[in-house]
């Protein structure tokens, strides 16, 4: 009984998180496709944030180089709602079977985007 629409790519707006009636508008457009019943006064959330993303847009996850038994996972961006499931299940594979199965289509390696602290 709800429809979820969302989300922008903005790589230029540093951690402005105000809300953009421009982009509201946009997104309203977008879920009225679907829907033309809908109507603006029915939107009954917004969210505004920030997604994590790297030089290169590519993402990063799996084990710290010099700590396998810490896992992390970043840099999804925009595309964090789609891609997102599927990191968590090769990280899930990962612990439950040890194997890191194909990543390598997926990603750079982690050392690509991690320094050592100071």
């Amino acid at each position: 009984s709800k429809l979820v629409v969302g989300a922008t790519h903005e790589d230029d707006m540093g951690y402005d998180l105000q809300r953009s009636e421009l982009v509201e508008q946009d997104l309203f457009a977008s879920g009225a496709k679907l829907d033309q019943r809908l109507k603006i006064d029915q939107i009954s959330q917004i969210k505004v944030g920030t997604r994590a993303y790297t030089h290169d847009f590519a993402p990063f996850f799996g084990p710290l180089p010099d700590n396998p038994h810490i896992l992390v996972a970043s840099g999804l961006g925009s595309s964090g709602l789609t891609t997102g499931p599927m990191v968590g299940k090769l990280l899930a594979d990962y612990v439950r079977t040890g194997n890191q199965t194909d990543w390598d289509h997926y990603q750079r390696p982690i050392e690509t985007y991690l320094e050592a602290a100071d």
